[in-house]
């Protein structure tokens, strides 16, 4: 059977940063790692709007990835 094994948590926020001459937005984002795998989605976007808050640029998404460690 396999078992799996808490990594880490990875939050990626975005930020729509500009516009090409065309129309298309153009993005960048910050990622932030060592995130505690006992904090809330409601936790983590309550760090992320209090980060976003400090930068210039409107904040366009996050995103929370979780790692596993998979073996048998």
């Amino acid at each position: 059977m396999a078992q799996t094994k808490f990594m880490e948590t990875v939050v990626k926020m975005n930020f729509q940063t500009g516009m090409k001459e065309n129309g298309e937005s153009i993005y960048s984002s910050k990622s932030l790692r060592n995130i505690k795998d006992a904090a809330t989605s409601e936790e983590i976007m309550q760090v992320a709007g209090a980060l976003a808050s400090l930068v210039s640029y409107p904040l366009e998404s996050v995103v929370k990835n979780d790692s596993f460690n998979l073996s048998k």
